[in-house]
């Protein structure tokens, strides 16, 4: 029942999510109050992103929402969906920087390893329990990419890791989704996704640097 497999695909994002915050906190040197402060602003924009997922989905089916909302609700959502709410969730940071004076730096710092290992968490559930191989180069980018953040953390500045890693991801993803269909936590998402958030990534490098 499509009920299920959506419940069953929440459990395997939080049980994924939840690898990668307990990996963060173990290799973070941060203290506690930061490393809880950072955990906390993630696990928020999370939610929200996932809040935005959803109002994406009844966007691009308004009119069988009206029509029907249960049977627009129980169905997963597709990409579109995932690019709406990639807008809305870009808004909601330049709120909480401009409005709130928020220190985005520290958030991005702790998603990349939260992002890096739930990401190959839920890619080898799908590859050893669900037996689901068309991703496999992914799993082996993400698991190297997992293995060199782990090593490099502590020997280089936290900044130049992060935007480094960062970028390397989206442009590593840009290059899969070229080679095949790439789908990140479910979702077949294009390359010119990956590319416009890397160019997003490098305009905002180049502002900071400005700024200083």
């Amino acid at each position: 029942m499509p009920q299920i497999q959506v419940l069953l695909k929440i459990a395997v994002l939080v049980m994924s999510f939840l690898s990668g915050i307990i990996v963060y906190y173990l290799i973070s040197t941060d203290e506690n109050a930061k490393k809880k402060s950072s955990v906390e602003a993630i696990i928020s924009l999370t939610i929200n992103f996932i809040i935005y997922i959803w109002l994406g989905k009844i966007i691009i089916n308004i009119t069988k929402f009206i029509r029907d909302p249960l049977s627009v609700l129980a169905y997963p959502s597709n990409a579109d969906a995932v690019y709406i709410a990639t807008i809305l969730l870009f808004i909601n940071l330049l709120y909480r920087k401009f409005r709130n004076d928020e220190q985005l730096s520290t958030i991005l710092f702790a998603f990349i390893p939260v992002f890096l290992i739930s990401s190959f968490v839920y890619e080898f559930y799908q590859l050893i329990v669900e037996r689901s191989v068309y991703n496999w180069l992914y799993l082996v980018f993400l698991g190297l990419s997992s293995l060199i953040y782990v090593f490099v953390y502590g020997k280089i500045s936290i900044r130049r890791l992060s935007v480094g890693f960062g970028l390397s991801i989206l442009i590593g993803q840009f290059i899969l989704s070229l080679l095949h269909q790439l789908t990140v936590f479910g979702y077949r998402l294009s390359p010119f996704y990956f590319a416009g958030l890397a160019l997003l990534g490098l305009m905002a490098i180049l502002m900071t640097k400005r700024k200083v």
